[in-house]
């Protein structure tokens, strides 16, 4: 499976889009900050979400509030793509490009 276009690792998040395109944001590099910096949507494919200490990215929904998840800090240092809930995480939209959420927070 292709990995979406986000990757959140424990000291390496970096983001892919037309706007920025592998840049390596350290402020992102705090999982919260993802919380204050993008914008809140809901649930869907590509979308990242995100709470104090992880930060992972939907891939497709499994069922209820259970995900397929890109996961760049799964434990053991590990990066997987496995189901989790996100029950508790806020989504944000990733895709946003990064200076126009940090113009509006």
């Amino acid at each position: 499976m292709r990995s979406p276009s986000l990757v959140a690792g424990p000291l390496d998040v970096r983001i892919t889009s037309a706007a920025a395109k592998h840049q390596i944001r350290p402020e992102l590099n705090l999982a919260s900050n993802w919380i204050r910096k993008f914008p809140r949507t809901s649930p869907a494919p590509g979308m990242a979400a995100a709470r104090n200490h992880h930060v992972m990215v939907l891939i497709s929904q499994v069922g209820g509030s259970d995900w397929l998840v890109h996961d760049g800090n799964s434990g053991a240092a590990l990066t997987r793509d496995h189901v989790r809930s996100i029950s508790g995480y806020i989504v944000v939209n990733p895709q946003t490009h990064l200076t126009e959420a940090m113009a509006t927070h």
